[in-house]
């Protein structure tokens, strides 16, 4: 068998290689493309026929090359005349003729009436013409079967054609009864498609509510954002009305008197405190000779010093506490007190409202409150919208076991029915789930 062709410079091949596969190899393509020469280069091949046309134009030599599968190689070129190489032999001077060992090895030569008048082609056939001696008289015929050594196999081969007509009969009728199951099976998968539209809709209706539900989440999150707004609202008008109740902060009195009264005593407590260094710095001092006794004279200088400290004390108490006025009544201090605490805790409030007030500066201001009438609407809407959102649900609860109850049934049909009744194949449930709805998908 021919297992590679190249054509080297022939007609329209500058340089071709074909391997043809196993069995029936067919070339096939638009016209001019050089199909036929490559029937032109085997008869060459072949035959040597007349070769003087078939060099491409500008090419000093052509060659077609055959390779077989016993590992045989055959090259016929032509350059001033035809030669050939068979298996590295070299063949030239031929007049025509083939060298002896090409037929033996690709065996297809022509077959030559008894008479030697008539040759046959029996492995080439023009392009144009009829198929094989259909175009020939019943005597040309007669002399190729008596010529040719290959007639018992013809006639091997046409018992096998019939063979194989009636074994491609019986295929046929095999083939009928496989049809005429797969018509029945089919039959039994026709629910399929209700269920494919029943799947469609629950899935249409569990958009719907996944919709809803989101849009559900959204108004909960905003109610709760009014709830809240409402709420500091609240707090803050009772924080005004509770600052709006305290009392003034009373009036202070004149403080001057104190202030001089205070210097004052700041005033003797430095004096004392110099009197008192000069008499650590006399302590250290020797003692002085003795004297007469001066404890009386001692005493009454120090009455003296007491007596006039004293005085000065008085007048500068008297002088600060001429200008004061009375005290007033005390009054009880525990509503006081409260009052105290209530401030402490108003004046924390306030930075703390101050701080926030900070923060709240950047911000817009906030829009002014919608009529109660559209939240009533707001209100009652929603409402609505719970109870067809129940209904939803419910709904929703009453598909999904509708759902689940196709799906076991898909199930099930698919542990029944394991193959696929059309091709053949492994049937998932899974897959044939998701290819129902991939469908559906597509044709909506």
């Amino acid at each position: 068998m021919i297992t590679r062709i190249e054509i080297t410079n022939l007609m329209s091949h500058e340089q071709s290689v074909i391997e043809p596969a196993d069995g029936l190899t067919v070339i096939c393509g638009p016209n001019n493309i050089g199909k036929s020469s490559v029937v032109a280069a085997l008869q060459l091949l072949c035959y040597n026929d007349t070769s003087t046309y078939v060099m491409r134009h500008g090419a000093k030599d052509c060659r077609v090359v055959v390779e077989t599968s016993d590992g045989h190689r055959i090259e016929w070129a032509r350059k001033n005349s035809p030669s050939y190489m068979i298996d590295g032999e070299r063949f030239d001077r031929l007049k025509g003729g083939v060298p002896d060992q090409l037929h033996e090895i690709l065996r297809m030569p022509r077959i030559v009436s008894k008479s030697g008048k008539q040759e046959f082609d029996l492995h080439f056939g023009e392009q144009k013409s009829p198929v094989f001696l259909l175009n020939e008289s019943p005597g040309t015929i007669a002399q190729f079967f008596a010529a040719s050594s290959d007639a018992g196999h013809l006639i091997a081969m046409q018992s096998l054609h019939k063979e194989n007509i009636k074994s491609r009969k019986r295929e046929k009728e095999r083939l009928e009864a496989e049809k005429q199951e797969l018509k029945s099976r089919l039959k039994m998968v026709s629910p399929v498609d209700a269920i494919r539209g029943e799947a469609a809709k629950c899935s249409e209706q569990f958009e719907a509510i996944s919709v809803l539900e989101r849009e559900s989440k959204l108004l909960g999150q905003r109610i709760t954002g009014l709830k809240q707004a409402a709420a500091e609202t609240e707090r803050l008008l009772a924080t005004e009305k509770v600052l709006e109740q305290l009392e003034p902060a009373p009036e202070l009195h004149n403080t001057s008197a104190l202030d001089k009264t205070t210097a004052e005593i700041e005033r003797v407590t430095d004096l004392i405190a110099a009197c008192k260094a000069k008499a650590d710095c006399l302590r250290q001092l020797q003692s002085p000779p003795e004297l007469f006794d001066t404890s009386s004279l001692e005493n009454s200088c120090t009455q003296i010093e007491i007596n006039q400290e004293s005085a000065v004390c008085s007048k500068a108490k008297l002088g600060a506490l001429s200008d004061l006025k009375a005290p007033p009544v005390l009054q009880p201090v525990g509503p006081l007190q409260v009052s105290i605490d209530e401030l402490e805790r108003s004046s924390n409030r306030v930075r703390s409202l101050s701080c926030r007030f900070k923060v709240f500066e950047g911000l817009e201001a906030p829009p002014a409150p919608l009529p109660v009438t559209e939240l009533a609407e707001t209100i009652q809407r929603l409402e609505n919208e719970y109870v067809t959102l129940t209904a939803i649900e419910k709904q929703s609860a009453r598909l999904g076991s509708r759902y689940r109850s196709l799906h076991a049934e898909i199930e099930q049909w698919a542990k029944d029915n394991p193959s696929c009744p059309t091709c053949g194949g492994e049937i998932h449930s899974d897959q044939l789930i998701c290819n129902l709805t991939g469908d559906q998908e597509t044709a909506e």
